[in-house]
């Protein structure tokens, strides 16, 4: 007996498997401070991000004539982050081309789009990594061929000197200098455990205290000449929530969230019909706004 499966049915499966597919390319962003929502904005475009900050000031001596000083350093915080971006993808089919390809191929068109997707915001979110926002100490300039095991290590040094908690770091590499630490001997004996850490690049322990995270095609934003960065969470305030579409609106497309329910991440999928031009038109696309953070909370690598 045939089966016949409802086209809503496979929209659904496609869409599920674009959310996992953006999850994965997002993950450097999951090294900030993070709010994603799947709640619709309502009145505001701001979403408040909490975040733990780097301790500041010198502690205090106790005077029995004074008691308990508050100071008022706080180590736990909020940030408003305005969500102001809707970068979105557009693809379409006329009924001629629909009729006469595999759904799979539709599909799979679907997968690229959400792919470059991500690529975009990953660009879009590390456009502020400069040094007139992150200005502290850092390494000198090399060669991405020539970053190693030292180099993480003497980042190591910075940023404890900088009382980075010990917890929560990451080491966010582009993929010449996340290979070339990758290739370091030192490293390579001990992380080969099993053939995944071997195949699918970093693998999932620590080097030099940091979480390493590649990001493929890593902005170098210009005259600034990034290859990577040392980040402690409060570095970067991110946060994403899906727009609703009008009433009037709404009755015109097919309107669906898919939401990450570990993250909360939250694509939106459009889709409407053009019947002068026989074309179904198609969008996918995330809501998001981010803001700099501590300048003392990412430290950046870079090239001469």
């Amino acid at each position: 007996m045939a089966i016949t499966i409802n086209a809503a049915l496979k929209r659904d499966l496609v869409l599920d498997r674009g959310m996992t597919a953006l999850k994965k390319k997002l993950a450097p962003i999951l090294a900030f401070a993070t709010k994603f929502t799947d709640v619709p904005l309502q009145g505001t475009n701001k979403v408040v991000v909490p975040y733990y900050s780097l301790a500041t000031g010198a502690s205090t001596d106790f005077v029995p004539a004074n008691g308990y000083v508050m100071s008022g350093n706080q180590t736990v915080g909020v940030k408003e982050v305005t969500v102001n971006k809707r970068k979105y993808r557009p693809f379409s089919f006329t009924s001629e081309e629909f009729s006469r390809q595999p759904f799979l191929s539709a599909a799979k068109l679907f997968d690229l789009e959400v792919d470059k997707l991500a690529d975009d915001i990953i660009t879009d979110v590390f456009s502020v990594v400069t040094a007139a926002n992150y200005p502290g100490t850092t390494l000198a300039a090399q060669l991405a061929s020539a970053f190693d095991l030292d180099d993480a290590l003497a980042m190591r040094e910075l940023c404890t000197k900088d009382y980075w908690p010990m917890a929560g770091r990451s080491l966010v590499l582009d993929t010449a200098p996340g290979l070339s630490l990758m290739k370091d001997s030192r490293l390579g004996f001990a992380n080969a455990q099993t053939t995944a850490q071997v195949t699918e690049g970093f693998p999932n322990i620590k080097i030099a205290g940091f979480t390493p995270i590649e990001v493929p095609n890593l902005p170098a934003n210009g005259a600034e000449k990034i290859m990577g960065m040392a980040v402690f969470p409060s570095a970067l305030f991110f946060a994403s929530a899906p727009i609703m579409p009008t009433p009037e609106v709404a009755r015109m497309i097919e309107f669906k969230k898919v939401t990450d329910p570990e993250t909360g991440l939250t694509m939106v999928y459009r889709m409407w019909a053009d019947a002068d031009m026989d074309a179904t038109r198609e969008v996918v696309e995330v809501s998001y706004g981010y803001a700099v953070g501590e300048a003392a909370a990412l430290k950046r690598i870079t090239v001469p």
